[in-house]
């Protein structure tokens, strides 16, 4: 399966996700109820948790990204054998505002990913004079604070386009920076256990 590598530390992975899976992403969540801001870091209104039908439909299809992500990680990051299986653990949808945004934060289990599932054009296309991330844009970072410690690159940051998907260590910290194009962007995230 191919995907992106960025060779700076943890082992991040930038995917792309056929449209008719990020679709049925969207249409999935249109009867979802359950609060789940309650359990997360982010300053956003509206963030609902996935039913179990729809993380067991989650997992069979997406089992390929994260099978080729640990074969990947075994590969790279020499570790002792390879994992053969992962387990769900949360599964949730943000519907992010302008203004709104997520703090520096990491999550639970093992591993965790954000896939977007609609990036308005005009979002990407938002002007800003700075030297940061982009309105909307998410960073990754560990170690030392700064974009350079003793000239290792310490922070990532993309401006993900819809059908991005990045699979990460759950332990690596990360956020999101708000935006003032009045659009909504959808992302869809979760945490993973290594079994």
């Amino acid at each position: 399966m191919k995907h992106e590598w960025y060779a700076w530390g943890p082992y991040l992975a930038k995917f792309k996700v056929e449209n008719k899976l990020i679709k049925e992403l969207n249409k999935r969540a249109k009867t979802l109820t359950r609060d789940a801001r309650f359990t997360l870091a982010g300053h956003l209104d509206n963030e609902k948790f996935y039913e179990d039908k729809d993380k067991e439909w989650f997992m069979e299809t997406f089992k390929p990204y994260f099978q080729s992500y640990l074969e990947e990680s075994v590969k790279r990051q020499s570790l002792a054998k390879p994992i053969n299986k992962v387990k769900l653990i949360d599964l949730w949808i943000n519907f992010m505002k302008r203004y709104e945004y997520n703090p520096p934060h990491f999550h639970d289990g093992d591993l965790s990913f954000v896939i977007y599932t609609k990036v308005p054009q005009k979002l990407i296309n938002e002007k800003y004079i700075g030297t940061s991330g982009k309105p909307g844009s998410i960073i990754f970072q560990f170690g030392e604070q700064g974009s350079r410690v003793g000239g290792y690159i310490t922070q990532r940051t993309f401006m993900p386009e819809e059908g991005d998907m990045f699979i990460f260590p759950a332990g690596l910290y990360h956020h999101v920076t708000p935006y003032k194009t009045n659009v909504e962007r959808i992302s869809v995230s979760g945490n993973i256990d290594i079994e």
